[in-house]
């Protein structure tokens, strides 16, 4: 199927995604109260070296494996004029929807403290729903999705 131009590329998120954001930001913040408390007792002990080692191995993980997941297309959010794609973890389609399939939408947001994330429901008339989940305070996937759905499809 034709789903026209390709109009962006947007990182996609999971249930793992979603836990491990606030357990990421646990770690770290405790680390930081490692080297805080170092810092503050006036010693150089070994406490401050692993917590910076902590945080530099956790902040090198999420940058390689950010790296990696859009070098190689794995799970991403293609949108096009038509419709949008989504790409599983080895980068090919796992689903996909024109707009005119569309019948419905539901929009959640959730921003807190220690994770924040976007899920944008687009329900089928006959069948599964896609489900459009991505991690953060900035909404462009769901705000391009939305403004799309909202143009009229010139076939």
């Amino acid at each position: 199927m034709n789903l026209g131009k390709m109009l962006g590329n947007y990182a996609a998120a999971s249930v793992f995604g979603a836990v491990m954001q606030p357990m990421r930001r646990m770690v770290v913040g405790g680390c930081m109260v490692l080297i805080v408390m170092a810092a503050a007792e006036g010693s150089a002990e070994p406490r401050l070296f692993w917590g910076a080692a902590v945080i530099a191995a956790i902040y090198a993980v999420m940058l390689t494996w950010r790296l990696l997941t859009a070098r190689f297309g794995a799970r991403r959010y293609h949108l096009y004029e038509h419709g949008l794609v989504e790409t599983g973890l080895l980068g090919a389609p796992t689903d996909m929807i024109t707009w005119p399939e569309v019948v419905a939408v539901r929009q959640i947001s959730g921003d807190g403290l220690l994770t924040s994330f976007h899920r944008l429901e687009l329900h089928r008339a006959g069948g599964a729903q896609l489900a459009v989940i991505t991690m953060g305070r900035h909404r462009t996937l769901v705000a391009a999705v939305l403004e799309r759905m909202a143009v009229p499809s010139q076939s």
